[in-house]
């Protein structure tokens, strides 16, 4: 991110241009590494970090605020629900310290935020683990605009990742129930 926000600011430099190049460029990274909630951000550990969330952002918590406001929820996703949604976050390099600046300014949730920036980013970075997972990929990246760049964090073990992801550990008490179920098709069949 460092490189492109060089390359903006040599851009609005050069050309006198107020949006430097116009792109957006986001990371994207867990809760755990853009939380601003004082409450779950201390958790520390993703898991903790990813519940800690949930609790306070859950669909039947957010109703039961509704009734008894000692329900606690999470105050910059509610912002971010109520008028983050629209707005949407102008062009320039975006870090996470960026995100975090942002979200805090506006009140908005800076992890949600930068997911619902990633359908208008020009260029988004972030791990390439999402995606390759296709629970992450389904949630994360399938919609990306057509001409997006994406950037991948730390890929100098990316081969390994598809390598396991494509392979399987078959056991060999599951070959021999093969074997076994085999024996049984062809007896019948024959």
């Amino acid at each position: 991110m460092g490189e492109m926000k060089a390359l903006d600011l040599y851009y609005k430099t050069e050309t006198g241009s107020s949006n430097g190049c116009g792109l957006l460029a986001v990371a994207l990274s867990s809760r755990k590494n853009l939380c601003i909630e004082p409450s779950v951000k201390k958790a520390g550990d993703g898991v903790t970090t990813d519940t800690n969330c949930r609790k306070l952002t859950a669909s039947f918590v957010r109703r039961q605020h509704r009734d008894n406001e000692d329900v606690p929820i999470c105050t910059f996703y509610e912002n971010f629900d109520n008028g983050g949604r629209e707005e949407i976050i102008p062009t320039g390099v975006y870090s996470l310290k960026d995100l975090q600046a942002y979200g805090k300014s506006k009140g908005y949730c800076p992890y949600f935020l930068a997911r619902l920036a990633l359908i208008h980013a020009n260029i988004i970075v972030y791990s390439y683990y999402y995606m390759l997972d296709p629970k992450i990929a389904a949630l994360v990246s399938s919609d990306f605009p057509k001409n997006t760049v994406v950037v991948f964090d730390e890929a100098h073990n990316i081969d390994n990742v598809c390598i396991e992801s494509m392979s399987c550990v078959i056991s060999r008490r599951s070959l021999d129930r093969c074997n076994q179920g085999l024996e049984k098709l062809a007896s019948r069949v024959a």
